[in-house]
């Protein structure tokens, strides 16, 4: 499991529930519509450039396709490298995260296949 920590806050336009909804595209954005999808980013990025670089947003956060219910975060690739250096990253192994041990507990789980 990694994690980034930025230099500071992100600056993020909000396209999760409510303002794609207004938008009419919630669905599109949600959907595994994946040609849309990237279309719409290029979009975005398009419109992110446009906005005078104090004020302009590192990304965007919207719905995810993968795993429903939650957020994903898009970060433009200038704000990424512009933060490169600052960024700190922390890495665990998968087997000693919080995570794994609420899984491995789970009472949905099963055993592996036998080989």
């Amino acid at each position: 499991m990694a994690t980034l920590s930025f230099p500071r806050d992100l600056r993020l336009w909000n396209l999760n529930g409510e303002a794609s909804s207004r938008l009419g595209i919630y669905d599109r954005l949600s959907s595994p519509d994946y040609e849309w999808c990237q279309q719409f980013g290029a979009r975005v990025h398009e419109a992110i450039t446009q906005i005078d670089v104090a004020s302009r947003p590192d990304g965007f956060i919207y719905p995810s396709r993968r795993v429903r219910g939650s957020a994903a975060i898009v970060l433009s690739s200038e704000a990424v490298l512009s933060m490169r250096t600052q960024m700190t990253p922390q890495y665990v192994r998968f087997v000693g995260h919080p995570v794994y041990e609420q899984l491995r507990d789970h009472p949905l789980r099963v055993a592996p296949p036998a080989v």
